[in-house]
């Protein structure tokens, strides 16, 4: 068909074939236009929560291997080490604690392990947390605890050399099966500073042993030398003479008077008050020194904390010992050695051990009674 002016005019028929061309090539566009917009979101990937991690590979979301991008306040203090790998006898495991040991651990085959939790978080106390791993040539070794992270990461397994020492934590710990469940960690690819926060605050502590240590009369029966037995002090503030706790306290089947339930419960409310104190699970052959929600930004504050747990094993321990009535021992009670050895099992850095560290004497405070006044000179009784 010719138009008037000799040029080719579409039929009906051809000018319907141009028409549905026409449109299934705006469809063409329009799904690919679609197609690329998910390939854009699969990069730009969201942001996940500590919480929305384990909450997500419970429900299948998440896997072993993706990869993801998560918030969180970094924290080279873990809370999730294992009492077991810190106190090698049972009975440092079964003493009463409110908050956790919190730890920097040195690495292990040159992997590092650090603590991720909810982002604006100022301690390491919380049970939302995930353990991180990265290696020598992470960025994340330049960042510091307290820091607000953006991480690229992958879901993994925890590694095998630390399987031995994490608990496996609610929150990062995925159930395969009825009794079959598998701790998980992330694996760090990239770290970038999101933000800082003002403070937060881990527990410094050390534990250790006296030896030779006090021996204690065994024919006399007493909180002492109950098995369930333990003592402990205040001692920043002071608070005058060592106290008697009961493990056994809350059992039924045991005849725990009234001051003794109390004194334990004293001993509980100690952590959650911030009060720092030396307890002896192990009467008087083990120790702990133990300094609560120490804010490890302010420096005043690790210093104090350090100078205290110093001054404990320099000299404050061993002094207890020799000082009137720190201790309710009758003479008979107890063989005290002249000189006794305070060694250190263990402690919360292991990357900056405060047993190589410098104090200043002058500014420990001694263990003393602070009503105590020295008899003059001269007078023996």
């Amino acid at each position: 068909m010719y138009s008037l002016f000799g040029e080719p005019q579409l039929s009906d028929w051809d000018y319907w074939l141009q028409r549905i061309s026409e449109f299934y090539k705006i469809i063409e566009i329009t799904v690919n236009g679609i197609k690329a917009i998910r390939k854009i979101r699969k990069i730009i990937r969201k942001e996940y929560t500590i919480t929305e991690i384990h909450e997500k590979m419970q429900t299948g979301e998440l896997h072993f291997g993706d990869k993801i991008s998560v918030l969180g306040t970094f924290s080279e203090y873990l809370p999730f080490i294992d009492p077991k790998f810190l106190y090698a006898n049972d009975k440092w495991q079964r003493l009463p604690k409110t908050l956790p040991r919190t730890a920097r651990l040195e690495s292990i085959n040159d992997i590092h392990c650090g603590a991720l939790f909810e982002l604006y978080r100022e301690d390491a106390f919380s049970q939302e947390v995930i353990p991180i791993f990265y290696g020598n040539n992470s960025s994340i070794l330049n960042r510091f605890t307290g820091d607000m992270l953006k991480i690229d990461a992958r879901i993994s397994k925890v590694p095998y050399d630390y399987l031995k020492i994490i608990n496996q934590g609610e929150s990062f710990k995925f159930e395969k099966e009825e009794g079959l469940n598998i701790p998980f960690g992330l694996d760090v690819l990239e770290a970038d500073l999101y933000g800082l926060i003002d403070t937060f605050k881990v527990n410094s502590w050390i534990v250790g042993n006296l030896n030779p240590s006090p021996k204690l009369n065994k024919e006399k029966k007493n909180c002492l030398t109950c098995r369930h037995g333990f003592a402990y002090m205040p001692i920043d503030p002071i608070d005058w003479p060592m106290k008697v706790g009961c493990l056994n306290y809350k059992s039924q089947n045991t005849d725990t008077s009234d001051e003794l339930k109390k004194a334990t419960e004293d001993f509980l409310r100690l952590e959650e008050r911030g009060i720092s104190f030396i307890n002896f699970p192990n009467v008087f052959s083990h120790f702990e020194v133990f300094c609560p929600k120490v804010d490890i930004i302010n420096d005043d504050e690790r210093k104090k904390a350090i100078t205290l747990l110093i001054g404990a094993i320099k000299e404050n321990i061993e002094g207890l010992f020799g000082f009137p009535g720190a201790i309710f021992l009758e003479e008979d009670d107890a063989e005290i050695p002249e000189k006794m050895n305070v060694n250190v099992d263990f402690q919360f850095d292991q990357m900056n051990r405060i047993t190589k560290q410098e104090f200043d004497p002058s500014l420990v405070k001694e263990w003393i009674c602070p009503h105590y006044k020295p008899k003059p000179n001269g007078v023996t009784n």
